[in-house]
């Protein structure tokens, strides 16, 4: 009885109640944030800059913040827009449920409507990354390039192999929160427990360098988490994870300028994904980052704004 007991406390200690909205504005938004109802979701954007408009997507379990020191860079030229996507930082769920690949182009249409802009430059990383290249499938005529950084979508099976044998290739890791969703049993208790220890081992896998990770970006992963339905959203996400085909085949229909950025040392999505998205778009410019994981563009923004803003000089806009 006392180890059953003893496994009922540990289980109970991460068990945390969801964050009031009210309670995370103030910490999470900034004067530049501003609120607007797409397809019935009060979404969080932040608008600055003026010029051509960038639109950058966050990716999975993250928010509009991981822009910030692109944004810092960019927004002196460039009218730079970066979003919280449903279920996910200060927007918070859809109570449609509506998740799949095809609901985020079909939101993203809906918000860029919104604000009246009817072609932009389309980034993102990681989920955000696949949801842009979505996009750009759907709508070609709205995007003027496209810009991938360490995207997600490749399909497994087609995933190309590198030179060095398999036994040297780094494995690919699971985020170990993300694992809780994949078991039935374990849905509801993921639901309520966000253990925040594993946010932090989280981000040390993401981040090539363990000294970034400090309490500040530990806590707004983890509190941004636990705002009010977003731990539900996961789960119903992660649901609606593979109902379609993927796409990934028709990418060589794709005309517009493309510049993918990849982490070298990415633990989630391999390098090699890298050269996929060329292969399928000749017309990619491919750059990589030695020293840097599967969030370049959040844990080193001044490096890898720079070949963006290269791009971006070339494309003449």
């Amino acid at each position: 009885m006392t180890w059953i007991l003893a496994l009922l406390a540990l289980l109970a200690l991460p068990v945390r109640p969801d964050l009031p909205f009210e309670r995370l504005l103030p910490k999470y938004a900034t004067a530049a944030s501003q609120f607007r109802e797409v397809q019935g979701i009060e979404t969080h954007y932040r608008d600055q800059g003026q010029g051509q408009p960038i639109v950058l997507l966050h990716g999975m379990a993250s928010s509009l913040h991981t822009w910030e020191g692109w944004v810092a860079a960019l927004s002196p030229t460039y009218r730079v827009i970066t979003l919280d996507m449903p279920g996910w930082g200060l927007t918070g769920p859809d109570s449609h449920k509506r998740y799949r690949i095809e609901d985020q182009v079909a939101f993203l249409a809906a918000f860029l409507d919104s604000l009246g802009i009817e072609k932009c430059v389309l980034g993102g990383n990681s989920m955000g990354g696949w949801f842009s290249w979505n996009f750009a499938l759907s709508h070609p005529e709205r995007v003027q390039a496209l810009v991938l950084v360490d995207a997600a979508g490749v399909p497994v099976e087609r995933a190309v192999t590198t030179p060095q044998s398999d036994k040297d290739a780094p494995k690919a890791k699971r985020p170990s929160y993300f694992s809780l969703t994949e078991q039935a049993w374990l849905q509801s208790y993921a639901r309520v427990a966000t253990p925040r220890i594993l946010y932090k081992k989280m981000l040390q896998q993401v981040y090539v360098h363990d000294s970034l990770v400090d309490r500040q970006l530990v806590n707004r992963y983890y509190h941004l988490m636990r705002r009010e339905g977003n731990r539900q959203a996961f789960l119903d996400r992660a649901k609606q994870r593979a109902t379609g085909e993927s796409r990934f085949h028709e990418l060589p229909q794709l005309q517009m300028p493309v510049l993918v950025l990849w982490g070298e040392s990415d633990p989630w999505i391999p390098l090699a994904d890298a050269t996929r998205f060329q292969q399928q778009m000749p017309q990619a410019v491919v750059v990589t980052f030695p020293q840097l994981g599967h969030v370049p563009m959040e844990e080193n923004a001044a490096a890898t704004v720079q070949p963006v803003q290269s791009f971006l000089e070339q494309l003449q806009l």
